[in-house]
């Protein structure tokens, strides 16, 4: 089959995926028309080192904050807003309440 294009709605079929799925992977990982497994897997390994690091998660003195705010009965989100009060100028001890999120899952688990 080789040379031979499937129809998109085919390939999900054949793939037990949604064919949204089948559609995103060949727009993000084709190359002038040609999908190439190998190299949609490189460049997959590659957006990965590219991504940048949450340095805010392995900070402990912005987790101990959020995790003082916490037992305050405070959301995620009144947390945030608290330390944007408490900290104006000082970003690094500043959090969005998905990070806020995180610090919590990986604190209480």
């Amino acid at each position: 089959m080789e040379g031979m294009a499937l129809p998109k709605c085919y390939m999900a079929v054949i793939l037990g995926k949604h064919p949204s799925s089948v559609y995103c992977e060949l727009r993000r990982n084709s190359t002038g028309g040609v999908y190439s497994g190998q190299e949609a897997h490189e460049a997959s390994e590659q957006r990965r080192v590219d991504t940048k690091p949450y340095p805010k998660l392995d900070h402990p003195v912005l987790t101990g904050e959020i995790m003082r705010l916490f037992p305050q009965d405070l959301s995620p989100e009144q947390i945030s807003g608290r330390l944007g009060v408490l900290y104006p100028e000082k970003k690094k001890k500043q959090a969005s309440p998905s990070t806020i999120y995180t610090v919590l899952y990986r604190e209480t688990v």
